[in-house]
């Protein structure tokens, strides 16, 4: 059995996949850069080389580094399982202990 598809349809096969991938990486970059943004202020802040850090300085340095910084890798995680079929199948796959179907 031959599946054929005319020309528009591959076009707009192509556009929806383009789209929905363009949507994921500027969703993702955006996320990276705000989960990020509050390490790049602690840095530039530089608050462990001063003599006398204010006390705010430092708990704003601990919650960017502490806690902030590890959600945007688990971020990451949340938006490929949410994306991805392919990921959560495979995931799947994984904690279900099963091997892959055969030609796949």
């Amino acid at each position: 059995m031959c599946i054929t598809y005319e020309w528009n349809d591959v076009v707009e096969m192509f556009n929806v996949v383009f789209r929905s991938m363009t949507i994921m990486l500027v969703v993702v970059s955006t996320y990276s850069f705000v989960m990020s943004f509050p390490r790049l202020v602690a840095v530039g802040n530089n608050v462990m080389n001063k003599s006398h850090p204010l006390e705010s300085e430092l708990i704003f340095h601990y919650f960017a580094f502490k806690i902030i910084a590890p959600w945007n890798y688990c971020g990451n995680f949340f938006f490929y399982v949410l994306s991805g079929r392919q990921f959560r199948e495979e995931l799947r796959l994984m904690f279900c202990c099963r091997k892959r179907p055969s030609g796949a």
